[in-house]
């Protein structure tokens, strides 16, 4: 465990092998594992190039499911460097990908289908946070499984006043304002 000089070899070695067989499928899953060794001990940077070739491979097989989930870790990647508008336009890209996945199901489906995906919520409230929008934070309070059960809690409003800066609050508020008198 922890091992990430010796995890990072043998997926390298894997990726190889698979480059040589022509399996796409399984080189793009092990360029999304190399981006997360790299990802895992905080070097964010070198995390990218392979989650965005994973990206790539995944997109062109059809793997919506998959690219979903990279297009989550490249996002997060972003945000862990401080580029917070790369990150929530890759963790926004995510978060529509797991509502066209999540697309027709049944609730109990939905929400499996959804599951997998919940870190781009939280990863998407941490880049507005980090980006000072108002508006991004509400779409990712609002659209992850979170802000569905903060809403049946009734404690949508306990926890914006607890997690949410007094300045941004009073963003938010006043975009909304902003908002309502431009629809009237």
């Amino acid at each position: 465990l922890g091992d990430f000089a010796k995890a990072l070899a043998a997926l390298e070695r894997a990726l190889a092998a698979q480059e040589a067989l022509g399996d796409k499928a399984g080189a793009a899953g092990t360029l999304a594992g190399i981006g997360n060794v790299h990802y895992a001990p905080g070097d964010f940077a070198k995390a990218l190039s392979p989650h965005e070739r994973a990206l790539a491979a995944k997109e062109a097989l059809g793997d919506r499911a998959g690219a979903a989930l990279t297009l989550g870790n490249i996002g997060l990647a972003h945000s862990a460097l401080g580029d917070y508008a790369k990150a929530l336009h890759f963790l926004r890209r995510a978060s529509s990908a797991a509502w066209l996945l999540a697309r027709g199901l049944g609730a109990e489906q939905g929400a499996v289908a959804r599951e997998p995906l919940s870190f781009v919520f939280d990863g998407g409230v941490r880049a507005s946070m980090g980006a000072k929008s108002p508006a991004d934070l509400a779409f990712f309070l609002e659209s992850g499984r979170a802000g569905a059960l903060i809403e049946g809690l009734n404690a949508r409003e306990t926890l914006w006043s607890a997690a949410v800066p007094q300045d941004l609050r009073l963003q938010e508020t006043r975009a909304r304002a902003a908002e309502t008198s431009a629809t009237v």
